[in-house]
């Protein structure tokens, strides 16, 4: 079967599956009661962070706004939203609709669905810059910038997005960050939401835009396809399949003596190649060639596994490293029997801690066997040279951890954009993922909360040199952040 023609038949079952599911469910006032029951007695019960970033009251009115709004029959991608937008409230990264646990339905009508935009976008500020066509209409070729959706501004359809990208606390850089729309992965936040909030007319969208090599302005129109649809179309202009895991780690030697290490994800366990013996293999290098300038960019990197950050530091600590430890903490011992049947998790040991957790303190059990810190001892052959560290707003669990050390340690000068993550805290390590027994949307649930032990401020890890993006230089192909660390290593060696 050629390529080709594959496409097409891929096509063709998407136009049909959307049409198919024209006649959707509806889920009455009274089922999404008792999903709301399940959901506000799972988070009340177990959420560790529910009251980090806003006081019980506050959260109490979220939870009255969002029963008084299921007071009425919706249809599933209703439902998606209003459940997405009471998650954001929350302020929690690892709180949220997750696409990757979402059931058959939720996949075939929302995430699948054939009503998203036929080109790819990069953020910058509150302006999209199209970055990768696949509409088939020349018009929206070359370096644009999306003016309007179905006459809807830019500005009015980011304030939307907003209300449902997650982040930790009041750092906005990671809202901003979800809004890019790379054609990386299976999902992303802006395909999800986005026809959600602003569907296609008769399958059609309306665009307005300009040319910024020629100031043109653009009124045109484009199909909407699906996710996979647009992902077969760029694959086939470019000769090229979609970036895997494994191509989002890169490394080479610029100009002699700086060593260019991109590590793009940390969810190593959706890679082929062996990720350790790849850093491996990098250090060595950087040490026979007597590197003098290590430069890692994580930048668009949201995190992943602890695992890649700590083996990782083995290579960079140059001396004894002792880094405060976030104290773990639970707000159960026994997952109730009244919730049991709606969560599940990889671990059925989450489901009763009691021998791993203390006495209740401040409302919170707290775990046995932490440690206050974390002890990196400095290993002979670790990088010796400069090290330059750069991020952005996508930076957030496993990488906002990784530039925290890095920092605070002196280690590392950060250069770029503040990243996602907060110093107040994070949750993660352990999760359920809770089912709502009607509409059968899944809601993430973590299960523990990570407190600083000093007091923090409700924000990312702010950079040494801060860079802001130029819409002018990312149109011309310029990377500032790259270009700015080039003029620092100019003046080392000056």
């Amino acid at each position: 079967m050629s390529g080709k023609f594959y496409t097409l038949l891929i096509v063709v079952l998407m136009f049909l599956s959307a049409d198919m599911l024209q006649a959707q469910r509806i889920i009455t006032k009274e089922e999404l009661q008792e999903d709301f029951r399940v959901l506000q007695s799972a988070y009340k019960t177990l959420h560790p962070s529910l009251y980090r970033y806003e006081a019980p009251k506050q959260v109490n009115q979220y939870f009255a706004a969002l029963k008084a709004e299921l007071n009425r029959d919706m249809e599933l991608p209703e439902a998606y939203l209003v459940f997405s937008q009471f998650i954001q409230k929350l302020k929690c990264s690892h709180t949220l609709v997750n696409p990757f646990n979402q059931g058959d339905e939720v996949q075939a009508m929302i995430l699948e669905a054939a009503d998203k935009l036929p080109f790819l976008l990069q953020l910058v500020g509150n302006r999209f810059l199209l970055t990768n066509n696949a509409s088939g209409n020349e018009l929206l070729d070359g370096k644009i910038e999306i003016i309007k959706i179905n006459g809807i501004p830019v500005k009015q359809i980011i304030d939307s997005l907003l209300t449902v990208t997650v982040t930790d606390g009041n750092n906005y850089h990671k809202q901003y960050a979800e809004l890019n729309l790379t054609g990386i992965g299976k999902f992303e936040t802006f395909d999800t939401y986005f026809s959600l909030f602003f569907p296609p007319t008769n399958g059609v969208f309306e665009i307005e835009a300009v040319n910024l090599k020629t100031q043109d302005p653009i009124i045109t129109t484009v199909k909407a396809i699906s996710r996979l649809q647009r992902s077969q179309i760029l694959a086939e202009r470019s000769g090229q399949e979609a970036p895997s895991y494994d191509d989002l780690w890169q490394f080479k030697v610029i100009d002699g003596d700086i060593a260019y290490l991109k590590l793009g994800t940390f969810v190593t366990y959706k890679m082929k190649m062996d990720w350790k013996k790849f850093l491996d293999n990098a250090f060595a290098k950087i040490n026979q060639q007597n590197i003098e300038y290590l430069v890692i960019d994580i930048r668009d990197n949201s995190g992943g596994m602890d695992e890649v950050y700590k083996y990782l530091l083995q290579f960079l600590v140059k001396r004894n490293l002792v880094v405060p430890n976030y104290i773990q903490k639970s707000k159960y011992k026994v997952v109730p029997d009244s919730i049991r049947e709606y969560v599940s998790t990889w671990d059925d040991s989450f489901y009763d801690i009691s021998n791993e957790v203390g006495d209740m303190k401040d409302g919170f059990y707290t775990f046995k066997n932490q440690k206050d810190t974390l002890f990196i001892p400095k290993r002979k052959r670790a990088f010796q040279g400069e090290l330059l560290l750069l991020t952005n707003g996508a930076n957030s669990s496993a990488t906002f951890t990784l530039a925290r050390i890095l920092k605070q340690s002196g280690l590392a000068r950060v250069i770029g954009q503040p990243t996602g993550g907060n110093m107040k805290g994070t949750t993660g390590g352990r999760m359920l993922f809770l089912t709502l027994p009607n509409s059968e949307i899944e809601m993430d649930l973590p299960l523990i909360g990570y407190y600083p032990q000093s007091p923090q401020r409700n924000m990312g890890i702010i950079p040494n040199d801060a860079i802001r993006p130029n819409i002018n230089n990312i149109v011309d192909g310029k990377d500032d952040v790259i270009n700015y660390v080039k003029e620092v290593v100019e003046s080392f060696r000056d």
